[in-house]
């Protein structure tokens, strides 16, 4: 039982839902069949003390001892209690979906004709209709409904050369249509960069010449998808990047909190990818995104922040020297991270911290600490000591571990990605190299600097650069 579909779901459930669900089933007005409860009742209760259940047989003499097996109708009993499962979490839903709630009442009250009813429903749904939703598409698609609604309770009554209200009928589709269309053209383009299927959008440049004269950008979260698909379409116009960051600071506030996370992610991803193509002054861009996601606490997913995440702000706050502000950071963010995941991360990512302020001692000392499991983690942890014994000139430390990490690369062929490890292995070559080479002797420094260059796949190529630039500038000790 504990692989059936019914448990899967119920062991997802809190404990406050499942108390819910209890009082949910036991309704006489949803669910007449007692059988069926008993079935629930006792599967809630197992799941709240986390015991295994029973397989069939032995649930059924738990239920009816005194009843002989019947495999059919308790496979029955198990289905109908599945699907008073289902129809708890519709209702649940509709509950917390206010919007929704209210839209629907109201086509009840037209289906019915409860006139008596009208006016005050309709003006309790024209102040629900709001933001706390996830998506503006979705309030959108509400107000459409609201506004068909009301058409159509008024029909009856209205003459036919009477005012209606068709164009905030239309005004609202368009509005849905427009939002939901721009945000899945984003998605789309997004994709682009890492996937070859085609996906076909019909409409998609009527709707984008529509946009450059309509009325239609005065909605702010339209406005911002257009300046995002902008971005995509014109990568090289760093304009449209400032267009978009004036935007969000003008109308992100304003977002449901999840749209506002995925249109920051987008100002984001634009930052990275200029980051990535030589662009440094986006690093402060991108910097300053971060900041408006901590304040707005758009970086928490289910009130966690993921590893990943954590890491990238580290980084990006000690390229930018803000070393005091990232220590804050680990320390203030570090206990957010889930817990299979938070020693690593902030071992980790305190070390990268140490060695950014040179306190290469340090490094050695918090490295040792955690033996790394995530593959990433590892191969960062081992080029972060091969860098740290280059900068306190242990080279026998640093080629004895350069061997080792080179046979831990050739080993894991299959689970490290080809380019990921030639980035690595090109980078002990290159590190090797450089510190066979004496200060000053400026022609094989050139050179290797120039091999650096123009490989297209090294680990830590910045720090290399540096690293050989330094030795260049060093004029050799005279005898």
């Amino acid at each position: 039982m504990n692989n059936s579909k019914l448990h899967k779901v119920l062991v997802q459930f809190s404990t406050s839902e499942l108390n819910r669900l209890e009082k949910f089933h036991c309704s006489p007005y949803l669910n007449t069949n007692a059988d069926l409860s008993k079935l629930l009742t006792y599967l809630i209760a197992e799941v709240k003390r986390k015991s295994d259940l029973p397989e069939r047989a032995r649930l059924w003499n738990i239920l009816y001892p005194e009843k002989p097996f019947d495999d059919p109708k308790l496979r029955k009993m198990l289905t109908e209690a599945l699907t008073c499962v289902e129809q708890f979490i519709a209702f649940e839903h509709l509950l917390k979906n206010k919007n929704l709630m209210e839209v629907e009442r109201l086509k009840s009250l037209k289906n019915r004709e409860f006139s008596s009813l009208y006016k005050a429903n309709v003006k309790r749904a024209r102040n629900q209709l709001n933001l706390d939703i996830d998506q503006a598409g979705e309030l959108f698609y509400h107000q459409y409904q609201f506004e068909q609604t009301l058409y159509d309770l008024n029909d009856s009554s209205t003459q036919r050369f009477d005012q209606t209200n068709l164009e905030g009928i239309l005004h609202r589709l368009d509005t849905f249509y427009i939002t939901e269309k721009l945000r899945h053209y984003c998605e789309i383009l997004s994709r682009k960069s890492f996937s070859t299927h085609t996906v076909v959008n019909p409409l998609m440049d009527e709707i984008m010449e529509e946009l450059e004269r309509a009325d239609f950008r005065e909605v702010p979260i339209i406005n911002i998808y257009y300046q995002i698909v902008q971005l995509h379409l014109a990568p090289n116009d760093e304009s449209q990047y400032y267009v978009l960051r004036k935007l969000l600071e003008q109308s992100g506030a304003t977002l449901p909190q999840k749209e506002m996370t995925q249109v920051y992610q987008s100002a984001l991803n634009y930052c990275n990818r200029q980051i990535n193509n030589g662009k440094s002054h986006f690093l402060e861009e991108s910097f300053s995104l971060y900041k408006q996601f901590l304040q707005r606490e758009l970086i928490f997913e289910n009130g966690q922040i993921t590893h990943w995440t954590f890491k990238n702000v580290v980084v990006l706050a000690l390229r930018l020297k803000e070393f005091d502000w990232a220590k804050k950071f680990i320390d203030r963010y570090g206990p957010y991270i889930p817990a299979s995941h938070r020693q690593n991360a902030m071992t980790y990512n305190l070390a990268q911290l140490y060695f950014y302020q040179g306190k290469y001692d340090q490094v050695l000392l918090q490295l040792q600490e955690v033996q790394y499991k995530d593959v990433t983690y590892n191969l960062g942890a081992k080029a972060m000591l091969i860098a740290t014994y280059y900068e306190l000139g242990e080279y026998e430390a640093l080629h004895s571990l350069a061997a080792s990490f080179r046979l831990y690369l050739n080993r894991r062929k299959t689970t490290i990605s080809e380019k990921r490890r030639e980035s690595y292995l090109n980078f002990i070559k290159f590190t090797i190299r450089l510190s066979k080479l004496p200060i000053g002797h400026h022609e094989p420094l050139r050179k290797l600097l120039e091999t650096i260059k123009s490989t297209p796949s090294v680990a830590s190529a910045t720090w290399l650069k540096n690293k050989v630039e330094s030795k260049q500038q060093i004029a050799p000790i005279q005898a």
